[in-house]
């Protein structure tokens, strides 16, 4: 085997275990960000958990969509690595409640990436952070399904082209373990939580 091609296959190897990297990490601060009481001096670790959490949203945001005139062709997508099962496509649309009965729609991916870019003349204002708070709040129902589905067809429904490159890497010991813990994140997930003791009372 040649270098250039061991170093493709090197980096197909690379892009499984960064899939489902974003995977664990998302579902792991998911849970996390649920279960958890910041003080009030604990302002960087919030910031620094939040950031973390909402850069992992982004890029499933985008890997849970179907390629279209897409801004960047090398993108990921979910389409790349299964087939067969359509409805993992995630709405970019979210749409939120307000006064009235009145309803406002916007775009996912245009949110989160205002929340986690560069910064920008534009302030991050009260309502966006408003929007920020509901559209983290649908994508941890929306997501954690979606993610689970992959997973499973990880064994079902791996994209023909590729089948046997993907088969191979799944047998790997490191990439069995990740699979494992985002299984196990997700089981935790979908446990009823437990009430806090402020929210008893």
């Amino acid at each position: 085997m040649n270098t250039e091609m061991k170093d493709i296959m090197e980096q197909k190897r690379f892009v499984l275990h960064h899939i489902l990297y974003e995977m664990q990490m998302y579902v792991a601060l998911n849970n996390f960000i649920q279960s958890v009481k910041f003080k009030d001096d604990d302002r960087i670790e919030k910031n620094a958990v939040l950031e973390s959490y909402l850069v992992h949203l982004r890029n499933l945001i985008y890997f849970f969509s179907k390629r279209k005139n897409e801004r960047y062709p090398d993108d990921i997508h979910f389409d790349d690595v299964i087939e067969g099962i359509d409805d993992l496509d995630v709405s970019d649309i979210i749409t939120v409640k307000k006064a009235k009965g009145e309803k406002e729609t916007f775009s996912a991916k245009r949110l989160v990436n205002q929340s986690v870019e560069h910064i920008k003349r534009i302030k991050f204002d009260e309502e966006a952070a408003e929007k920020t708070l509901e559209l983290c709040k649908q994508m941890s129902v929306t997501l954690p399904k979606a993610i689970q589905r992959f997973v499973e067809a990880l064994d079902t429904n791996l994209k023909k082209e590729s089948q046997d490159k993907l088969e191979s890497d799944l047998k790997r010991k490191d990439i069995q373990e990740i699979i494992t813990l985002i299984k196990e994140e997700l089981n935790a997930g979908a446990k009823p939580k437990k009430k806090t003791a402020s929210e008893e009372v």
